[in-house]
């Protein structure tokens, strides 16, 4: 989707964090001309101590910072694909 922004109508980048849930999502909120603009970025989700990647609209990827971070690939699961493409993934299924 392309949006034709002036300056003055940069989407401000919104970071919700909630840890009671464990539920943590990257927004871009704004405008585009009179029509509003709400995209998720990124929405990651810890579930049984893994991390459900629900979202993930960033260029390298979610599951890419977490492995930097030391995350072993089965405590990562790529939860934005059908549960009958994960176990064709190198990360876990669930």
């Amino acid at each position: 989707m392309t949006y034709n922004l002036s300056p003055n109508q940069i989407p401000l980048i919104v970071v919700e964090l909630d840890e009671e849930h464990d539920h943590y999502m990257l927004n871009s909120i704004g405008w585009n001309d009179k029509q509003r603009i709400w995209n998720t970025i990124v929405f990651v989700r810890i579930k049984n101590a893994k991390f459900w990647i629900e979202i993930d609209g960033l260029e390298q990827g979610v599951a890419t910072d977490l492995l930097g971070y030391g995350v072993p690939k089965d405590d990562i699961i790529l939860a934005f694909h059908h549960p009958t493409i994960r176990p064709y993934t190198e990360f876990a299924v669930a």
